[in-house]
């Protein structure tokens, strides 16, 4: 296995942890554990192309780490009370991520790879801070979790917008 797929592999490993350090309210340890999920994050993807290490698996793998902890992070900044009324916010997420999801198998069937673009990494990058906001400050970070639903929903359009050519299914011809 490959550098940057192990990395991707400790990510999953590094989700339970900080969902467990969220669950006893260790919130130090909880963000640690969080930022060094983020900081693998972004290494994976560095290392797989500087190096030519991209593999099938990782391009499969390390957007679904990636979305696992955005959303246990919302889920355990809800659970521990932290940020009231979370369930919308992670309806709006949630269904955005699903709803990617089986748009990205649909595509990955068709030999069409859906590569990140750049309102993508904002986004996450604008989710990462929210739930690390939310764990300090959580009188603010709800403000940021609004921007959060904003950019999942800009990232959906922008991404229904530039895939939606390849899903006949949703084409209406005109006989």
């Amino acid at each position: 296995m490959l550098i940057p797929n192990i990395i991707t592999a400790i990510r999953f490993i590094l989700i339970p942890i900080f969902i467990f350090f969220m669950s006893i309210r260790q919130f130090n340890w909880a963000v640690t554990v969080f930022l060094l999920a983020v900081f693998s994050d972004f290494m994976d993807g560095y290392l797989a192309r500087k190096y030519k290490m991209v593999t099938k698996w990782g391009k499969l793998m390390d957007p679904l780490a990636d979305k696992l902890l955005q959303i246990s992070g919302l889920i355990m900044i809800g659970f521990t009370g932290l940020i009231k009324n979370i369930i919308p916010i992670l309806l709006i997420v949630g269904g955005k991520e699903i709803l990617m999801f089986i748009g990205s198998v649909i595509l990955l069937r068709k030999g069409i790879v859906v590569s990140s673009n750049w309102y993508g990494k904002v986004s996450t990058v604008i989710i990462y801070a929210a739930i690390i906001l939310s764990i300090f400050a959580p009188e603010y970070g709800k403000y940021l979790l609004s921007i959060v639903v904003l950019g999942a929903l800009f990232s959906l359009f922008m991404y229904f917008k530039t895939y939606s050519r390849h899903f006949e299914f949703l084409v209406f011809h005109r006989h």
